[in-house]
């Protein structure tokens, strides 16, 4: 499966997404995330930045991101990024122990 669609570098797993984030996100969009007071609060950005990474990251058309998050269990576009977004808010924040859980599995 390929690693760019459309001129968009698509992540393997959860932690290539981290730094992609990383990468797209300015210091203080970051920052705001990290600042969250806790992780469901990542939920806010479901519609924008959440529908971005669905149609860049071709969540929806079999990206292997995609495949990726299948593999894991899950099957919707829209709780792959609710993951994603929790899991970033985590990494952010020094949380290391639930995602590597999950890429783990």
């Amino acid at each position: 499966v390929a690693d760019t669609i459309d001129g968009f570098y698509i992540p393997k797993n959860l932690e290539e997404c981290f730094f992609e984030l990383n990468k797209l996100l300015k210091t203080k969009e970051k920052n705001e995330i990290k600042n969250l007071p806790n992780r469901d609060k990542t939920i806010q950005y479901h519609l924008d930045l959440g529908m971005w990474l669905r149609n860049s990251w071709h969540l929806w058309g079999g990206s292997r991101l995609q495949q990726y998050f299948i593999a894991k269990g899950f099957k919707h576009p829209d709780d792959m990024t609710v993951l994603l977004l929790e899991f970033y808010y985590d990494w952010l924040n020094g949380k290391h122990d639930e995602w590597k859980a999950f890429e783990a599995k």
